[in-house]
């Protein structure tokens, strides 16, 4: 299939400045499906805690290196974990897992750190910023809550590699400890089969609208998607995550996945790889078979985007310290994404890449500004 765009109206170089606040988080930009996801959590989850694969290019939040658990009193600031419980509660969709985690610390905690598995394996893991209360004088706690659903898997759900964070990016010792319950259901979760995976292509305006469809058969519902797009230069979006399958019919559930392949984006061949899909027994499909694709031809000419100029300003703001980091770059066609790493006297506290809007401040020129 071949698409032919309309003329569009090629921008010569542009430019764009991005500031990036040392203590506020951007959400990177996202497909058109920014939709029922950033995260189809399905009232899953009680806060979006990292997922077990990460998706596409996403920013990479820290990660440090572990260490053996221990007991002993923090001397460096540290935080300390000084309690984890695990508690059950019969809801009428499954059961509930509430993980309350207790930490002493002379500055804010705000960081979990955690790994919940099941009976066919890892459900969600990874660290993120997170809200914690402070329950007394340097004691902070939180709850992280999952639902087991009753169409999920019998058998042993548990959390490892339990820590937490503080303001000043210092990690606390792992909890030794894997707080776990066994949860009993009827279901007999089996693995889902992909039946039928198409693409269409829209002009839309001067753009190009991909969706993708997917069907798979399944005895319990499909809530997992897994793909990978490419495109006439590289990896497009990439790795898996929650998402609302639908059910067409007994034991038949289908999604769409759409992207807009922008005037401005290069032509080529943009092309879907790797599909499988998993179910509520964490149990995953054999890949489609075959990569989906389309080719698509516009009237763009994308040229290598250069940097001009980068600056980073400070700000006292009321709760600290506001960095704003300019990013100025010239490119032939909108620049849409940015990559950093920022690092701290403890390590680093942000990095990776992400879909970022940067604005046209002259002819051949993109600012940015990260605040």
């Amino acid at each position: 299939m071949v698409v032919h765009r309309r003329d569009f109206f090629r921008l010569a170089t542009v430019s764009g400045a991005i500031g990036l606040s040392g203590c506020v988080e951007q959400n990177r930009g996202l497909t058109e499906n920014e939709r029922q996801n950033e995260e189809y959590n399905e009232g899953n989850i009680s806060s979006e805690l990292t997922d077990k694969k990460p998706t596409d290019e996403e920013p990479v939040d820290k990660e440090p290196t572990d260490r053996e658990p221990t007991n002993e009193e923090s001397t460096d600031g540290k935080p300390v974990l000084r309690d984890i419980s695990l508690e059950t509660i019969d809801m009428n969709n499954g059961t509930e897992l509430q993980l309350t985690v207790l930490a002493e610390s002379d500055i804010t905690v705000n960081w979990l750190h955690i790994s919940l598995e099941g009976p066919n394996g890892n459900i969600r893991g990874g660290g993120q910023g997170w809200e914690f209360r402070e329950v007394k004088d340097g004691v902070w706690e939180t709850e992280w809550t999952y639902i087991v659903s009753d169409e999920a898997a019998s058998g042993e759900y548990y959390f490892s590699r339990i820590r937490v964070e503080n303001e000043a990016d210092l990690v606390s010792e792992l909890w030794p400890d894997e707080p776990s319950a066994t949860i009993q259901t009827d279901a007999v979760p089996e693995k889902p089969v992909l039946t039928d995976v198409s693409l269409d292509a829209v002009e839309v305006s001067d753009d190009t609208k991909l969706q993708l469809t997917v069907i798979a058969e399944s005895n319990v519902p499909v809530n997992w998607l897994h793909i990978s797009f490419e495109g006439p230069n590289g990896n497009i979006r990439g790795g898996g995550q929650g998402w609302e399958f639908t059910k067409v019919k007994e034991g038949v559930w289908k999604t769409e996945w759409t992207y807009t392949v922008s005037d401005e984006a290069a032509s080529g061949e943009y092309y879907f790889s790797r599909i499988h899909v998993e179910n509520e027994g964490n149990l995953e499909s054999d890949p489609w078979s075959e990569d989906v694709g389309v080719t698509i031809e516009t009237d763009a000419d994308p040229e290598v985007p250069i940097l001009k100029d980068v600056s980073l300003e400070t700000a006292n703001v009321s709760e600290g310290t506001e960095l704003q980091l300019t990013v100025l770059a010239e490119s032939n066609v909108t620049v849409n994404w940015l990559h950093i790493s920022l690092e701290g006297p403890n390590g680093n506290i942000r990095g990776g890449g992400q879909g970022w809007e940067f604005r046209e401040v002259k002819d051949r020129y993109f600012p940015n500004v990260a605040s």
